[in-house]
C-alpha cells in the first residue's frame, strides 16, 4: 500500500469518527441575544422534515409526541400517518396533528386528541445557554388556542426542565384547560401569554440544554373514546429575559421590539403622552398696549382696553370727543393749553387750533349726570371758546 493510499484511507477513518462523534440530534437555538421565534404561518399539516420547507414542521426545533407509539426526535422527516393530517378548521375528529386556521389567513401547530391521541401527549423545543454567563431568567410567550367543541375537557400546561446539581429541575410557567361544556357555535378562543421563568435557585449553565415543553391530557370525560376540543399553538417567543427581546419580561411596561406595541422607551417604559396645554384658551386678541391708569377708563370699571359702560370709546382709542351717555365729562375734551397729546399723532399742535382728541391725565369721566345735561355741558363750553376766537 502506497503512501496515498494510506493517507487517504485515514482521512477516510477520521472523517468516519468525526460523523459518529456529532450528535444525531439537529442544532438547538442558542440563547444569547437570539430569540427563537415561531409563527407557524408556513405550516401546512404535511408532517415533519429538518428546516421546515413543503409545508412541514421544522425537526431542527420542534418534537412532537401523540402518544407512547407515535414521537419524533429532533432531525426527523415524517411524511404521512397521525403527523401529517393536513389543512383544518378545528371541525375534524380524526385525531393527529394538524395545521389549524384559527382566523382568517392565519395558521397554528394544532392537534386533535382522541381516546388514544395527545391524551398523554406533548410539543416540545430545546433551547441552549449561549451565553458565558449563568441564565437566571428565561422569557416564554405564546398563545394557547382552543376550538370548544366537546363536552370533554383537556388540560394544557407549560414547564421548563433543565440540568442542576440535584438532578433535572422543572418549573411549570402555565397551568390552562379547554372549557366545557360544548359551545352551540365554537369559535376559536386564544389565551395569550408572556411569562418570564425564574431560574435564579438553579441557573442555566454556559452550554446547558433548556427542555421547554407544552403538554395535555384528559380532565373531564370519558378517557377510553371520542374527540376532545381541538388545541393549538401559537406565536412562540423565547429569550433570555432582557428588555428589548420582544417579550413583556416581568417588571417591564412594554418592550420596545413588541410588534405593534404601545411606544416603548429602551429601558422598557410606556413613552407618556404630552401634557395638558397649561394655556388652553389663550386671549386670540390681547390688548397690545394696555393702558396702565385703570383711573382714565372712560367707564370707570378699570379694565383699560375695553369698551367704556358709559358708551363712549375706550381711553386708549381714538375717542370721538364728545361725552358720552354715562359721562359729565370726556377725556378727549380739555382746554387749549398750547399742546395737546393727541395719541394718534404723538405730537403737539399750534394753540389757535381746536383741541386735540385724547386722553388727558387727571381728567375724571365717572362725575353722574349723562344724558342731555352732559350735552348742554358740551355746546356752552364750545360757544365759549367760539366767544374767544372771535374776539
Amino acid at each position: 500500500m502506497n503512501a496515498k493510499t494510506i493517507f487517504a484511507s485515514q482521512v477516510a477513518l477520521w472523517g468516519l469518527l468525526l460523523a459518529l462523534s456529532v450528535p444525531v440530534e439537529a442544532q438547538q437555538t442558542l440563547l444569547s441575544d437570539n430569540v427563537l421565534a415561531d409563527d407557524f404561518q408556513e405550516f401546512r399539516g404535511e408532517g415533519l422534515e429538518p428546516g421546515g420547507d413543503n409545508g412541514r414542521l421544522d425537526s431542527d426545533v420542534w418534537m412532537v409526541r401523540l402518544s407512547p407509539s407515535i414521537e419524533t426526535s429532533f432531525g426527523d422527516t415524517v411524511e404521512e400517518g397521525e403527523l401529517a393530517r393536513g389543512v383544518n378548521t378545528g371541525v375534524s375528529n380524526t385525531g393527529g396533528l394538524w395545521a389549524y386556521t384559527i382566523g382568517p389567513g392565519e395558521y397554528a401547530l394544532g392537534v386533535q386528541p382522541t381516546g388514544s391521541v395527545f391524551t398523554d401527549g406533548h410539543f416540545e423545543t430545546h433551547v441552549v445557554n449561549g451565553t458565558t454567563d449563568p441564565v437566571s431568567a428565561i422569557d416564554v410567550a405564546f398563545d394557547f388556542c382552543w376550538l370548544n367543541k366537546r363536552d370533554r375537557t383537556q388540560f394544557f400546561h407549560g414547564q421548563l426542565r433543565h440540568p442542576s446539581p440535584a438532578g433535572m429541575t422543572t418549573h411549570v410557567f402555565y397551568t390552562g384547560a379547554t372549557p366545557g361544556p360544548a359551545d352551540v357555535d365554537p369559535e376559536w378562543e386564544c389565551d395569550p401569554v408572556e411569562v418570564t421563568v425564574d431560574l435564579s435557585s438553579s441557573p442555566l449553565m454556559p452550554s446547558e440544554v433548556a427542555e421547554i415543553r407544552w403538554f395535555s391530557n384528559d380532565v373531564v370525560g370519558d378517557p377510553a373514546s371520542g374527540a376532545r376540543d381541538a388545541m393549538a399553538l401559537n406565536r412562540v417567543r423565547i429569550a433570555i429575559s432582557r428588555c428589548g427581546n420582544g417579550i413583556v419580561s416581568e417588571g417591564d411596561e412594554c418592550d420596545p421590539g413588541v410588534l405593534d406595541g404601545p411606544e416603548c422607551t429602551e429601558s422598557c417604559e410606556l413613552v407618556e403622552g404630552p401634557g395638558p396645554d397649561p394655556d388652553p384658551d389663550p386671549d386670540p386678541d390681547p390688548d397690545p398696549d394696555p393702558d396702565p391708569d385703570p383711573d382714565l377708563d372712560a367707564g370707570g370699571n378699570g379694565d383699560a382696553g375695553g369698551a367704556d359702560v358709559g358708551g363712549g370709546e375706550d381711553a386708549g382709542s381714538d375717542d370721538v370727543g364728545v361725552g358720552d351717555g354715562g359721562d359729565d365729562l370726556d377725556a378727549g375734551i380739555s382746554e387749549d393749553t398750547g399742546t395737546q397729546a393727541d395719541p394718534g399723532t404723538n405730537g403737539s399742535v399750534p394753540a389757535d387750533e381746536p383741541p386735540e382728541i385724547g386722553p388727558e391725565a387727571g381728567c375724571d369721566c365717572s362725575a353722574s349726570g349723562g344724558g342731555p345735561q352732559g350735552l348742554l355741558l358740551f355746546v356752552m363750553v364750545a360757544a365759549l371758546i367760539g366767544i374767544r376766537r372771535r374776539t
